[in-house]
Formats: C-alpha cells, structure tokens, sequence
C-alpha cells in the first residue's frame, strides 16, 4: 500500500496529516523549527551557516555546526515515511523538495495571490 500524500498545516499549531490522520512528528524545539522553515521554503536550498545563525545564533560554530547535522538526521526520519516530500543536503546547503500534489497551505496561500490568479478577477 502506498503512503498517502501529506498536508501540512503551518498558520495556527503546525501539523502534518496524512488521510486525516495526524501524524505524530516525534520531534520538538529547534529541530521542528527546522522542518516548518524547510517546509516555508520548499524547492529553495538554505546555506547551512545561514540555518546555524539563524536557529543556533548564541553557539559556537562546531557546536551550532554539529547541532544542525542532528536536526537534519532527525528531520530526515521524520520525512522518510512520508510521500511527497524528500531531504536534500549537501556539504554547504539544505532544501527541501515537495512535489507538486503535496498540498502546503504557506504554498497555497502564495499560490492564490499571484497576480493574475483567479482571485483578482473582479466580480461580473
């Protein structure tokens, strides 16, 4: 049986669901203040000494360092079950990709205020 694709919930308490079901994250603090940022950002790859300042700023650097890599192996497990959304670090960066049916409502939301977007079509 396949994994169903998940929604992510990040205005108000951030969840993620699968068939309505929320899935228990296992992660709390700076680690699940990564996967929300990643998830903000899907597609854009984040330098890892801009994701040390920002959410390790008052550590050293081979702790913040360190710290970060940890948050990325825990993000990843918590990913790995989940269809639609996959991890991607290199030595100088992270993204993370969601496809296209993975539904993000920061994603949705951005997606409904473009221009040109039905939503700007005055009312007949």
């Amino acid at each position: 049986m396949r994994a169903a694709t998940p929604t992510i919930q990040l205005f108000g308490q951030f969840c993620i669901s699968c068939r309505g079901r929320v899935a228990e994250l296992g992660i709390a603090g700076v680690t699940r203040e990564l996967l929300a940022y990643l998830l903000t950002t899907a597609g854009k790859a984040t330098r890892r000494d801009s994701l040390t300042d920002m959410l390790w700023e008052d550590m050293e650097f081979n702790g913040a360092r360190a710290a970060l890599n940890t948050a990325v192996w825990r993000v990843n497990r918590v990913l790995r079950p989940l269809r639609g959304l996959t991890l991607v670090s290199t030595a100088d960066a992270i993204r993370l990709d969601a496809a296209a049916e993975t539904r993000i409502d920061t994603r949705l939301m951005e997606s409904a205020l473009r221009p040109g977007d039905p939503c700007d079509r005055p009312v007949p």
